[in-house]
């Protein structure tokens, strides 16, 4: 067997195929961080709980229904903000279209570039539960939500990636134009031959005396013929092909491979490593760092374009609010809570509002509506 060999500018020798081996298994530990941190998020914030608050308290009215519940007539409310999260943080944004009371995304679009006044957006095809709709109509930049995502470092980490990409190409077709141009050794002194006898090297056909160069030249002609036929060889001579060996990588490489790809997709994407990896021990403040720094830009970038189209200038101002609730997106331990919801309990939160801050649903009661507060909490003029 053979090893393809390259000599390094440190005079090392690498075999090609040990390269490709482990650019391949590294760009595939990569790829896979890449959409894990990417799935993560997108779930994340898919399980959590949009809210519509007015003056007179949080309501739930068509709006929740059509954000949390049924976008519309073929997707839920979990898998289209899945969707939605998944193409913002790939794509920098994501084009939600409002049609009769639904929501659509849409897969492609075209748009004006306007810097003051409206754009417009045209050309649109709609992706629907896995097919896709063309609708022949114009929006202006008011009748759409436009949910746009700016994060360098993802920018940087996605372009990092795709060089890898080309890497690896590169060096595959490199690879391909050797191993499939066949090679051969041509032997002097062969097996039967008298050692350190020098072999004359001679033309079958023409009977004359050949120099190594025009021996070798013929040898390859003969190889290359479309033809089937016989080689014939000198007395002395032998001629073997070469063989391409194959490389590998071992389970500590690989290993190690996997831990460097979740790291950069973890840097990237602002998660915890502990959280990525799922070597979870103090849940609590990796929850809290994961929210923070994961899903809150994500979620911020979200309801200011909802705020904005959904519930506009005026109402904003009278009070009404989208909210994307992050409370459940998380499974919370009733044991681990119970002091604080005590606390809160005794400044004033209502019972259903204490469920709700651990994702358990509300009762609507009398007592379970009611604000209790502890007599160590007192107004001014009280006392």
């Amino acid at each position: 067997m053979f090893n393809l060999n390259f000599q390094k500018r440190t005079g090392d020798m690498v075999d090609i195929l040990s390269i490709i081996s482990a650019d391949l298994t590294k760009l595939q530990a990569a790829r896979w961080a890449h959409e894990h941190a990417i799935d993560m998020i997108a779930k994340s914030v898919a399980r959590c709980e949009i809210l519509k608050q007015t003056p007179d308290g949080i309501t739930t009215d068509d709006d929740y229904y059509v954000l949390n519940i049924q976008p519309n007539a073929n997707e839920n409310g979990f898998y289209f903000w899945y969707q939605v999260v998944k193409r913002l943080l790939k794509e920098q944004e994501c084009l939600i279209i409002p049609l009769s009371g639904s929501l659509y995304i849409a897969d492609s679009y075209s748009v004006t570039q306007e810097a003051m006044k409206p754009r417009r957006y045209s050309s649109i095809t709609l992706e629907v539960a896995g097919q896709t709709k063309q609708i022949y109509r114009t929006f202006k930049a008011d009748e759409i939500i436009h949910i746009r995502y700016s994060n360098e470092k993802i920018r940087e980490y996605t372009k990092a990636l795709l060089s890898q990409y080309d890497a690896v190409i590169d060096t595959v077709q490199s690879y391909y134009k050797t191993a499939h141009s066949s090679k051969f050794i041509s032997r002097i002194n062969a097996p039967g031959s008298i050692p350190g006898q020098s072999v004359k090297l001679i033309d079958r056909e023409t009977g004359k005396v050949l120099t190594k160069e025009d021996y070798a030249q013929k040898l390859a002609a003969d190889l290359a013929a479309d033809k089937l036929s016989v080689i014939t060889m000198n007395d002395g001579r032998n001629l073997e092909q070469l063989k391409i060996d194959s490389g590998g990588v071992t389970a500590d490489q690989l290993q190690k491979l996997i831990e460097s790809a979740e790291h950069a997709a973890a840097m990237a994407y602002d998660i915890p490593l502990n959280v990525f990896s799922g070597t979870i021990t103090e849940k609590g403040q990796s929850d809290a760092n994961y929210a923070t720094y994961a899903l809150m830009p994500v979620i911020d970038a979200i309801d200011s374009e909802l705020n904005a189209k959904m519930v506009g200038r005026e109402d904003f101002l009278a009070g009404e609010r989208l909210i994307t609730w992050t409370g459940n997106f998380s499974q919370k331990n009733l044991a681990d809570s119970a002091a604080g919801l005590e606390k809160l309990r005794g400044i004033g939160f209502t019972l259903d509002e204490c469920r709700q801050a651990v994702g358990w649903t509300q009762l609507g009661t009398d007592f379970s509506t009611k604000r209790a507060l502890t007599k160590n909490f007192t107004t001014e003029e009280d006392t």
